[in-house]
């Protein structure tokens, strides 16, 4: 009996030596002075981090994020102390948590409210709770955008918003104006160098700065884009040039090969988007042609002066007031126009 007492002890002294002699080491830095290990996904562990990032790069802006495998939060403030980041980093999360929660209730009632066909009067107290809501999430996302300005997701939701208040209670577009993601850095838009009206004595024939040129129309209405191709087809609308017409924003952007476009025409209100979003994601993937706005916006509006800061190079308004002086086919043929000789000189 004393002898199997005996081997089973040397058998246990036996594995645990070998269970130390295999085990995986540690990496240094995750170690204390006290041999203390802290796990990777701790909080303790991502603070750590954070501080070797900030002695390595003291100048430069930190990644840091307290979840991992997640789009990282860009911070620009390399002065704030941890707790303060961490703060921040919860209210990053909690403004886009809110966002997204009064997106998917009241984005579709938002959208029909900006097709004038659509829409409906609003009780006052509808108009006033949808406002404050609007408003709340406004501050909440402007807060956190201050110290990140570069986070796409915080540029979608605050353009998102801001249009939502412009189409709710148009009395506050000024509220919208002055939190639009353009307003850290506003470029003063004039109408000679935006607003695409070409006045009617000036009608030049042929259209020589359109031999050639590929062109796009994003619209959902399927209706307008069928008469477009007809027109095109006709040579009324854009003569000489190649016209690519669609209805939803994730094929244009997902599956057409949009660099080869010399210029893109897009609706603000779209089912499946938005212009706003249309021209933040041409743009971020490098897109250098033209980005024109179709909006119901008086030209001379506060509304339509935020488009130059977001990404367009021009605009046309389709209200009916402007429609009269010259038909649709040729205000936008001759706005192409215009953009591509103004594009020809900055070269």
């Amino acid at each position: 009996m004393k002898k199997l007492i005996l081997l089973a002890l040397c058998l246990i002294t036996a594995l645990s030596a070998n269970a130390q002699k295999f085990k995986i080491k540690k990496p240094a830095h995750l170690y204390t002075p006290k041999q203390v290990h802290y796990k990777l996904n701790s909080a303790t562990h991502m603070r750590r981090l954070a501080r070797l990032q900030r002695i390595k790069h003291p100048t430069s802006s930190i990644i840091f994020r307290a979840t991992p495998h997640t789009t990282p939060v860009f911070i620009n403030q390399t002065n704030l102390s941890i707790p303060q980041r961490n703060a921040l980093l919860k209210d990053y999360d909690k403004a886009l948590s809110q966002f997204e929660d009064f997106k998917a209730k009241q984005g579709p009632f938002i959208y029909y409210q900006s097709i004038p066909t659509e829409a409906r009067d609003l009780h006052p107290f509808e108009q006033t709770q949808l406002t404050n809501q609007l408003i709340d999430l406004q501050q909440k996302l402007w807060k956190v955008y201050k110290t990140t300005p570069q986070d796409k997701a915080l540029i979608h939701a605050l353009e998102f918003v801001n249009h939502g208040i412009e189409i709710i209670n148009p009395a506050l577009e000024h509220v919208a104006a002055a939190f639009h993601p353009s307003a850290l850095n506003v470029k003063k838009a004039t109408p000679e160098d935006f607003f695409l009206y070409p006045s009617l004595s000036n009608k030049p024939n042929p259209l020589e700065e359109l031999v050639g040129k590929k062109i796009a129309i994003i619209n959902d209405d399927v209706l307008l884009l069928a008469s477009f191709e007809r027109q095109s087809q006709m040579g009324v609308l854009f003569p000489h040039a190649e016209l690519y017409t669609e209805a939803l924003v994730a094929q244009f952007l997902l599956g057409v090969p949009y660099s080869r476009f010399d210029i893109v025409f897009t609706d603000i209100n779209l089912a499946d988007g938005n212009g706003y979003m249309i021209a933040r994601t041409l743009r971020d993937n490098g897109y250098k042609g033209g980005i024109i706005a179709l909006t119901s916006y008086p030209e001379t509006s506060q509304q339509a002066t935020q488009l130059q800061g977001a990404g367009f190079d021009g605009m046309i308004s389709l209200d009916p007031r402007y429609l009269n002086k010259m038909p649709l086919p040729q205000r936008l043929t001759y706005a192409a126009q215009e953009y591509l000789k103004r594009a020809q000189k900055l070269q």
